[in-house]
């Protein structure tokens, strides 16, 4: 079983600091083990797909575009206890599987967290793909 970990990363774009939603599967960052673009995962897509069995837009282009990172939905599943994701990109098919109460927790603990350090993370908006 794979595991799930969240924090919130930094950077500086000119005179001002952004933050990131920096997820990691199995203990590395995952955007940057499969692509050197940059890409975002999105928080509040993640905290959907608490809510059910669909498609949720994980992972975007850093711009917010989907279709401009490649990315399209993942699909999210949740069965006897396990939550897991399925999606292809640059034609490479994953699929993970988590904890489901783990994956449920690691999720509350971040919203907890992004409460009370009021952050926004960015990227600012999203566009689904076509």
């Amino acid at each position: 079983m794979n595991s799930l970990e969240l924090d919130i990363k930094e950077e500086l774009n000119g005179n001002e600091i952004e933050f990131w939603l920096n997820l990691k599967i199995d203990g590395e960052e995952f955007l940057k083990r499969i692509d050197k673009d940059l890409n975002a995962a999105i928080f509040e897509e993640l905290e959907n797909s608490l809510k059910g069995d669909n498609e949720y837009l994980i992972f975007t282009c850093e711009c917010g575009v989907a279709d401009c990172g490649g990315w399209k939905k993942t699909k999210v599943k949740h069965l006897e206890g396990k939550t897991t994701w399925i999606f292809d990109y640059n034609d490479v098919k994953y699929n993970f599987e988590f904890d489901a109460q783990l994956y449920k927790n690691e999720i509350d603990r971040m919203r907890i967290e992004l409460n009370k350090s009021k952050l926004k993370l960015k990227p600012e908006f999203i566009l689904d793909p076509e």
